[in-house]
């Protein structure tokens, strides 16, 4: 309770630089590192202070550049995606945003994710007059390989750390979802390969999704790294640089860049401006925390 309480005060106080953005530069190749402190009760500080920052970043490619720009997608000033609304549904109030969506040879398949309130993945025609329910998945994001369309899904609540990659497939004219592999923690980001491995990004861990050597027909999973993130930044898009040698992850805060041959971390930011502080109530709050109860970092 005393968690909650801290936590709700943090978001109360935090002070964010995000209202006023100098310029910036979009190439992330361009971006400072910011060195995560040393001792923990500084790196509590840190971490409190990035989770509250009001600012997300979401990367893309662009012409083999690795580019981050700021993400407003829970803004209530976003430029919502009403193409395939569904009003008459009994998740209408979920159903009315769309989180992903593939285009597939006789239209479209969309997910809606709204966490704990509600998901579904739809089939809709491509003049979005017909359209039919597929399944209650968590869709976080659409794959396509060369032998067929992905997807990875799950929901982080109430301590689950579970998802999947699901296989989707046309069976009699109508599009299903097949788990193909279960996942340890629940992802929130992917990124293919040339290769055809994708990379998908979890709070607790990198994975790597390919098929095994013996049984083409078989995906399986390894882990990369454990665990990857900071807890609470919150990933929200990944992007494999030219070379395939990093992986740029869009966060809250920062973009994260992992060396993907020694596991290195970077955190990321254009601009010192940008970084989130906590008031100094807030802070002073978190350190009594830290020295009452040690490291609790779990927001």
């Amino acid at each position: 309770m005393f968690k909650f309480f801290l936590a709700l005060a943090l978001a109360l106080h935090a002070v964010c630089a995000s209202a006023a953005v100098k310029p910036y530069s979009a190439d992330v190749s361009t971006w400072k590192e910011i060195t995560v402190p040393a001792s923990e009760e500084e790196r509590e500080v840190w971490s409190y202070a990035a989770n509250y920052s009001e600012i997300a970043w979401r990367v893309y490619t662009e012409e083999t550049i690795v580019k981050a720009k700021l993400d407003d997608s829970n803004s209530k000033k976003a430029d919502r995606d009403t193409r395939f609304v569904i009003a008459a549904e009994p998740l209408s109030g979920s159903l009315r945003t769309t989180t992903s969506f593939a285009e597939v040879d006789d239209g479209w398949l969309v997910g809606y994710n709204c966490g704990e309130f509600g998901a579904a993945l739809y089939w809709f025609s491509k003049d979005r007059k017909e359209h039919y329910k597929i399944s209650n998945h968590h869709i976080v994001d659409f794959i396509k390989k060369d032998d067929g369309l992905y997807a990875i899904e799950g929901l982080a609540h109430r301590g689950s750390t579970e998802g999947s990659w699901l296989r989707l497939t046309k069976v009699s004219r109508r599009w299903q979802a097949k788990v193909d592999v279960k996942l340890p923690c629940v992802p929130f980001a992917a990124s293919l390969k040339r290769d055809q491995n994708v990379l998908v990004v979890c709070n607790e861990a990198l994975l790597s999704i390919g098929r095994q050597p013996e049984n083409t027909s078989k995906n399986v999973i390894s882990i990369k790294r454990k665990p990857l993130l900071q807890d609470g930044l919150w990933p929200t898009s990944a992007g494999m640089s030219d070379r395939e040698d990093y992986l740029y992850i869009g966060a809250r805060q920062y973009v994260i860049q992992v060396n993907l041959d020694n596991g290195k971390i970077r955190y990321l930011i254009p601009d010192d401006s940008l970084i989130n502080k906590l008031s100094a109530k807030s802070e002073a709050e978190v350190r009594h925390q830290f020295k009452a109860l040690g490291p609790v970092n779990s927001h």
